[in-house]
């Protein structure tokens, strides 16, 4: 997802005009969640969540906006454009910022933890011989998890870990 986000913000930082900056976060997982009850699994489903955020800065002014992208580059490409330029109109609104937070730093980072985890198409069979014979109530939570943040002066931060958990009760 990291290459995903550096094509996003490389697409939307080539529009910028003079004197414009732009900060952008992006945000989501892709995970199974299987639900138990009385030791039975009651629900099961994969979620795949996608969110950026976006804040354009210009004339000591500051607008921003946050959204659910579709992880279809070309599709996404277009809307963040299309909200790039209705920023751009709604930054000649709004008062000076005073407490604006400029980027001054082309610093990044990468962070990434590989997980151990179950594969999705194993995980009720490796888990449901484990519960038999108890009254155990839970949720089972597995998959990969990430965030990023970047902004136009080419400061890029990333993070991602693949993690699990079941929490129950017996």
């Amino acid at each position: 997802m990291d290459k995903y986000f550096n094509e996003l913000n490389t697409a939307i930082f080539s529009l910028l005009t003079e004197g414009e900056i732009l900060k952008s976060s992006m945000w989501g997982e892709n995970s199974q969640f299987i639900r138990i009850n009385n030791s039975k699994i009651r629900q099961t489903g994969i979620v795949k969540d996608l969110s950026y955020s976006m804040t354009l800065i210009a004339n000591k002014k500051q607008v921003s906006y946050s959204l659910t992208i579709t992880g279809i580059l070309d599709t996404d490409k277009n809307k963040l454009e299309s909200i790039l330029n209705q920023l751009r109109e709604d930054i000649n609104q709004v008062p000076e910022d005073p407490f604006i937070v400029y980027p001054s730093s082309n610093k990044c980072s990468e962070e990434k933890h590989k997980g151990d985890l179950l594969p999705i198409e194993d995980a009720v069979k490796k888990l449901m011989p484990i519960i038999q014979g108890t009254d155990l109530t839970g949720l089972w939570a597995s998959g990969l998890i990430y965030t990023g943040v970047a902004n136009s002066i080419g400061q890029v931060h990333w993070f991602e870990t693949e993690t699990f958990s079941l929490d129950y009760s017996l």
